[in-house]
């Protein structure tokens, strides 16, 4: 499972994921951490915990429901049942 790209405005942004392997990737799982690495709260994602079988594709709408309390970096991350985590940082 990959984080492919991402397009972010002020309070939310776009993430495109793919599973480029031959095996299903299952129960994923998009959380956002703080600088502190603990979760950023409140948050809201357009889907989570999904399956993606091989070579498909899906993106995420994730929005900051309190932008104003973050401290920056954040960072994106995907975890999966069967996968390796993947982060993006946020500046």
């Amino acid at each position: 499972m990959t984080l492919e790209e991402y397009a972010a405005d002020s309070n939310s942004f776009t993430v495109n994921l793919k599973n480029p392997t031959k095996d299903i990737a299952f129960f994923n799982r998009l959380k956002l951490l703080g600088s502190d690495e603990g979760l950023v709260r409140p948050v809201s994602f357009s889907d989570n915990y999904f399956t993606l079988i091989p070579n498909e594709k899906k993106s995420i709408r994730v929005k900051l429901l309190a932008p104003e309390k973050l401290e920056e970096p954040i960072v994106l991350e995907l975890e999966g049942w069967n996968g390796t985590a993947s982060r993006i940082e946020f500046e």
